[in-house]
């Protein structure tokens, strides 16, 4: 990756990171769109859409580039979402603007994140440590509501 000054794969005008918490996208001031890393589309997205999605990125070229490493995206459709851009290499997702209020959301009742799917047995001194990373799960995924919210 570059040194965080990318351009938007669909305008080329200059993207604009937005940080909160432990994340960060970066977006458009034009066109609305979003660059997103893959790892926090998962805390906020349903992870067997993100999962079909990224597995099915990786076989179909398309003519945008990554903004970061200027490689081609690949390219799929979100079950019951919109299409989007991948880059394998450097992780991040684009979405059109109006693409990232379209996914599905993650809910937490049925979809936790994998960490609190079957937790592996702590010692101790790893109670406080799995607490810690509970909360920036937590964290990543209001990042990602808070983006879908200021888009409404």
């Amino acid at each position: 990756m570059n040194d965080g000054a990318y351009s938007c794969p669909a305008c080329s005008s200059f993207l604009v990171p937005r940080s909160s918490g432990k994340g960060q996208v970066w977006v458009c001031g034009s066109c609305a769109g979003c660059l997103i890393g893959i790892s926090l589309l998962r805390e906020g997205v349903d992870a067997k859409a993100v999962g079909r999605f990224w597995s099915q990125a990786r076989v179909l070229p398309h003519s945008r580039v990554c903004p970061a490493c200027r490689r081609s995206f690949a390219t799929a459709t979100v079950p019951d979402g919109p299409e989007l851009d991948a880059c394998r290499t450097c992780y991040l997702v684009w979405c059109d603007g109006g693409e990232l209020e379209r996914l599905p959301r993650r809910n937490p009742a049925v979809d936790p994140p994998s960490r609190l799917r079957s937790p592996p047995a702590a010692a101790p001194g790893e109670v406080q440590k799995e607490a810690d990373n509970l909360a920036l799960t937590l964290d990543a995924a209001s990042i990602v509501l808070e983006v879908l919210a200021s888009w409404s």
